[in-house]
Order: structure tokens, then C-alpha cells, then sequence
């Protein structure tokens, strides 16, 4: 009885000295990995020294710096806790930081990003959409202007001016304007733009676009020289439009147009000043 108790307890030791043992390796092990994490994230090895930004033309390289210096790009949540500071990007994919950016800046359509860490150096070569027009929203006492580009999309702030080189569409129906979302389909902002190219072609230089319409679906158009255009963005203005702007340019009617309506298909309506 005594010998079974020894062997027991002798028993009980080696098991207790395995798990202390065991214990001792797991702690050892995380201690390692916590240093290796902690090397990796806070350590000069992975610190990101300079930010290159080139290829903008509008957006500005040092805003696009800021934004990938400051506290937006930090983690969040308990990873965030854990390990808060993330300006060195070696947790973000070249793709996450693409989105990174264009979500601040709907102007950016492709990066095209490099990693240098011998140098510890990223660079980013920016490509922009361009703009195409001018949207503004118009109350009784306010006018608010933004860039669209050709898919209609909005990509920044825009100052309020007319008589540009490029059309100014004032929106009437009051809707709201989001950067980086579609404002217009882009097939009826191309029958619009088509048809200020149109006038152009005749000569004729527009001054005002005026869409009042809530279906997004008849344009005004006022040429410089006082003539009222309506037409429809439903359809391109060259096939049914350009014949009848054809012949009342060559009977010189046009100079004595007030208002002429080209959104009914093979068919236009005109009244005479």
C-alpha cells in the first residue's frame, strides 16, 4: 500500500513538472512571436519613411500624403488596441490602399503602388478621371457646383462658373449630390454633351443647360444668341435633331427662333420671335 502510494505521488511530480515544462516552452514561445509582432509593427525594419505621390493633376500629392499620415489610416477595434499604429501599410494590400484613397478622393480612378522597403519608401503613381462638365444644384438662394466626369459621376467641388470651356448643367430638381456617386446616367449625359457639340459645329456657343426635369429625361438649352432649345437626353440628338437644325439654318430662320423642341423623335416645333 505505502509502494502504490509513492509510486504515485512520484507519478503526480513528473506530471506536474511536464506541464510546468510545457507551460515554460508555450510561454517562451509567445514571448518570441510578441517580440517578432512587436519588430515587425513598431520596429525600423517595416517603417515607412517617405511617401512618393506622382501622376495627379488635379489632386494634390501632399493630400494625398496627409491622408496616409494621419490618424484615419490607424486600425480600429480590439486589433486596433492591440496594435494601434498602422502608417506603415504592412497589413494593407495594394488594393485596400487604392480603396483607401478613393474613397477620399473619387477623382482617382487607378493607382499603380510600389513597396521599397530597403528604402522604406512607398510610391504611388496616381491616375485621375477627367472631368467633362459642371453639375450645380440650384435653390432660390443657394448654388452648390461639382466636377462630374463622363460616367457622370461626382468628383470634387467645383467653382461656380459660366461661360466655360466646358458645359455647366444647372439641376433644378433639388436632388442631392454625393461625391464619388453617379448624379446622371451616363448614355443621357452623353446626349447632352453631344448636343452642345452639336450647337458648336452650327456656330452656335452655348450659355445655359437647365434641367429641370425629376426623371432626368429633357434638357434646356440656351444658345448665347437668345434661342431656347428642349431636347430629350433619352436619345442622341444627332439623328433627329441635326436635320432640322440643318434646315432652318440654311432658310435663316434660326436668328428669328425663340424656342424650337427637338425631344419628339422625327419631329420639331418651333415658335418665331
Amino acid at each position: 500500500m505505502i509502494q502504490k502510494i509513492k509510486n504515485f505521488s512520484a507519478w503526480h511530480r513528473q506530471r506536474l513538472i511536464k506541464k510546468i515544462i510545457v507551460f515554460l516552452i508555450v510561454a517562451a514561445l509567445i514571448t518570441i512571436l510578441g517580440f517578432v509582432a512587436w519588430f515587425l509593427i513598431y520596429g525600423e525594419f517595416m517603417q515607412v519613411d517617405e511617401i512618393k505621390v506622382s501622376g495627379t493633376r488635379m489632386v494634390l500629392p501632399a493630400d494625398i500624403i496627409a491622408l496616409m499620415e494621419d490618424g484615419d489610416s490607424r486600425r480600429g477595434g480590439l486589433w486596433g488596441f492591440i496594435f494601434p499604429e498602422n502608417h506603415q501599410f504592412i497589413f494593407k494590400n495594394n488594393e485596400e490602399l487604392f480603396q483607401f484613397i478613393q474613397r477620399r478622393f473619387p477623382r482617382v480612378a487607378a493607382t499603380d503602388i510600389t513597396h521599397d522597403y530597403e528604402n522604406r519608401t512607398i510610391s504611388i503613381i496616381v491616375t485621375e478621371r477627367r472631368e467633362v462638365a459642371t453639375w450645380c444644384t440650384a435653390t432660390d438662394n443657394t448654388r452648390h457646383c461639382f466636377w462630374i466626369n463622363d460616367e457622370g459621376l461626382v468628383l470634387d467641388k467645383a467653382p461656380d462658373s459660366r461661360g466655360t470651356l466646358i458645359p455647366v448643367i444647372t439641376d433644378k430638381t433639388h436632388r442631392d449630390v454625393f461625391l464619388g456617386r453617379r448624379i446622371i446616367d451616363q448614355e443621357k449625359l452623353k446626349n447632352l454633351i453631344q448636343a452642345t457639340e452639336m450647337f458648336s459645329e452650327f456656330g452656335w456657343a452655348t450659355q445655359e443647360i437647365i434641367i429641370d426635369d425629376s426623371l432626368l429625361q429633357d434638357a434646356i438649352i440656351t444658345i448665347v444668341s437668345g434661342q431656347k432649345v428642349f431636347i430629350s437626353l433619352l436619345r442622341s440628338p444627332e439623328t433627329n435633331g441635326r436635320p432640322i437644325l440643318t434646315e432652318m439654318a440654311l432658310s435663316g430662320k434660326w436668328t428669328r427662333v425663340k424656342h424650337i423642341d427637338l425631344r419628339i423623335e422625327d419631329r420639331g416645333f418651333y415658335t418665331l420671335r
